[in-house]
């Protein structure tokens, strides 16, 4: 008998394929994606500027340490952002709070308990977002995953299809709660 979380997971992964992904590949393939950011950005203009960022008071935040002008620019460059740490009060919070949940995937963690609430909307993250898109960001949603250690790795995984619920026009943050490892204990 499989769990509700892995049966909610394969009808939902059914019907994103079927559905959802000729839709993008149209969407994708179209000139008129950029046309959709930029209304995106004119609707919601907001210019935060580096310096705003580097500004904002680490008290406030549940990251251990601000982002430097390095990383920035390799945001803006790489779309990519390394090296962030939450605090280790907020990773010890999250970790327990999953433990007790005894469960490998939950959606939209963040709409039933503040500390994943608290993580969506700290004040560096969410500088960290307006600056990168040049506008408002939205919420779309949150997710906990936990990965188990494998038996075998397989090469065909990696290039097996699976889902990535954000547009191409998001910014995904990720927390890792311990070491990522496919040998290691749960993460």
């Amino acid at each position: 008998m499989l769990s509700k979380n892995l049966q909610h997971y394969i009808r939902h992964t059914v019907i994103y394929t079927v559905l959802i992904v000729p839709i993008r590949r149209l969407f994708y393939s179209g000139p008129w994606q950029k046309s959709v950011i930029y209304y995106y950005q004119r609707k919601y203009p907001l210019s935060v500027t580096k310096d705003e960022v580097l500004n904002v008071p680490l008290s406030s935040s549940v990251l251990l340490a601000k982002p430097t002008d390095l990383m920035l620019d390799t945001l803006l460059d790489a779309h990519c952002l390394c090296g962030l740490q939450i605090k280790p009060n907020v990773c010890d919070q999250l970790s327990r709070l999953f433990i007790e949940l005894n469960v490998n995937f939950y959606e939209n963690p963040h709409r039933n308990h503040t500390i994943v609430r608290g993580l969506a909307e700290d004040p560096l993250v969410l500088a960290l977002v307006s600056h990168y898109f040049k506008s408002t960001p939205e919420l779309d949603s949150s997710y906990f995953v936990r990965t188990l250690p494998e038996q075998e790795h397989a090469i065909t995984r990696a290039t097996t299809f699976h889902r990535d619920f954000p547009d191409f026009i998001s910014l995904t943050l990720m927390v890792y709660l311990s070491d990522v490892d496919g040998e290691c204990s749960p993460h």
